[in-house]
């Protein structure tokens, strides 16, 4: 799986080998990249930076590939942009000016929605592209219909501010977070609040959806997640140091956390210790992590594969009763014919034969990292159990040095006694 880095530059790895595939480096004058969002297909990434025009990348699929550019769009204010999550050609950008914009990048045809009051620093489309959800910089969050005009506005309860927001890739929910650690969660289709709580302490500065439920990530070093159906807290975690980025990897329990110049791993099933770490040289904070969309998992959960190997029985069908025999005698006059149900191509076997080759790497390292955290933990576990019962012999053999001292001192002053006693009769005898 392909994994896209936001820092200074735009990086990609292997995930979750941690193997580097390489790198965009954004020139001087553009200083940094702001934003990155991966296209549905996988093919290409968008990159918003901080001056200059967004442009497009090509993602590589292995080490040593050259990682070419293309141009987006001749704009240079724009603060936020992001690709649609079903049309591979559909990309939405938000300009400083409060201006919102979807272009298709095949037929070059560029819809102009009504103009904010305030400029974008947010921006995401829904999962059915009937919506494009934009945040502003003054605290205001607007519902895009699908004719272009603001249909609804949001903002977080007792806030003022947004540092985040984002559509549910599972339900028809929209998130929404500020900078004093407050998060609160709408229904896109009747507007409603559906809860709002603030358990950071700081700025919230990433929220991610993964089924029924919802994880943030503050610079409080916190990451909470909460259950979309009761609205309770099921776990927040202190993970050190200040979270920038977060996401979760398809059909997995891998979550990954950016900080400054690391990137974690962690399953979110046991958040005490990351799974892995990479250390990003000259990067700073992990400002956006984007996973590749897997179009062959897309594939096999739509489509029906026989557990045999042959890929032209359908094995969730019943089949028939009856039993037919073979005919004896070759029939001359019909030609056998064998028509298969589906024909592979070859480039679906092959990135079939990629997906399970990586899916067994990925379960090997998970087993070894699992085995060799049990052993760790039964190393630690024995080690303070020969240290207390080393302690527990110190202490008795301390109590039975002071039994005997104590008995000696004592046996000592009763012998002392009599022989005084001794010498005083001894003196009355005398003097009679």
């Amino acid at each position: 799986m392909a994994l896209a880095v936001c820092t200074r530059d735009v990086k990609f790895y292997e995930w979750p080998s941690i193997y580097f595939l390489g790198a965009y480096e954004v020139t001087a004058e553009c200083m940094s990249a702001k934003s990155i969002s991966w296209c549905c297909d996988g093919s290409i990434v968008l990159v918003v930076k901080n001056k200059g025009e967004p442009l497009l990348i090509t993602a590589p699929t292995k080490s040593q590939t050259c990682i070419s550019t293309h141009k987006c769009v001749s704009i240079n204010n724009v603060y936020a942009g992001g690709f649609s999550k079903i049309t591979p050609n559909l990309l939405a950008l938000g300009m400083e000016n409060g201006e919102v914009s979807l272009t298709n990048l095949e037929t070059k045809e560029v819809i102009r929605y009504k103009k904010l009051p305030s400029g974008i620093q947010n921006l995401d489309i829904s999962m059915d592209d009937q919506n494009i959800l934009a945040g502003c910089f003054d605290g205001n969050i607007f519902l895009y219909d699908s004719k272009g005009r603001p249909a609804a506005s949001f903002i977080v309860p007792n806030c003022y501010s947004l540092s985040t927001t984002l559509f549910s890739n599972y339900s028809n929910l929209l998130a929404g977070a500020s900078k004093d650690g407050a998060l609160a969660i709408w229904n896109s289709e009747t507007t409603d609040l559906e809860f709002s709580c603030k358990e950071h302490t700081a700025r919230i500065t990433d929220i991610a959806f993964l089924e029924n439920t919802v994880t943030s990530i503050g610079t409080d070093g916190f990451l909470c997640i909460f259950d979309l159906r009761t609205h309770d807290l099921i776990s927040k975690n202190n993970l050190d140091g200040a979270l920038s980025s977060l996401a979760y990897f398809p059909n997995s329990y891998d979550l990954a956390v950016g900080t400054y110049n690391q990137l974690r791993s962690y399953d979110m099933r046991n958040l005490k210790t990351p799974l892995r770490t990479l250390l990003i040289n000259n990067g700073g904070h992990i400002k956006n992590i984007a996973t590749c969309p897997i179009s062959i998992q897309n594939k096999l959960s739509s489509e029906k594969l026989s557990a045999s190997g042959d890929f032209s029985i359908n094995s969730n069908e019943p089949s028939d009763s009856e039993l037919k025999n073979f005919s004896t005698e070759s029939e001359t006059s019909k030609s056998p014919s064998v028509k298969p149900r589906r024909m592979y191509k070859t480039s679906e076997v092959k990135d079939l034969e990629k997906f399970i080759n990586e899916y067994m790497k990925y379960s090997s390292i998970q087993f070894a990292e699992k085995m060799a955290q049990s052993f760790y933990a039964l190393r630690i576990n024995t080690s303070k159990q020969f240290i207390c019962m080393g302690e527990k012999m110190n202490e008795s053999w301390n109590n039975f040095i002071s039994y005997l001292r104590t008995t000696g001192d004592s046996e000592c002053d009763s012998t002392h006694c009599s022989r005084k006693v001794s010498k005083k009769d001894v003196g009355k005898l005398e003097n009679l």
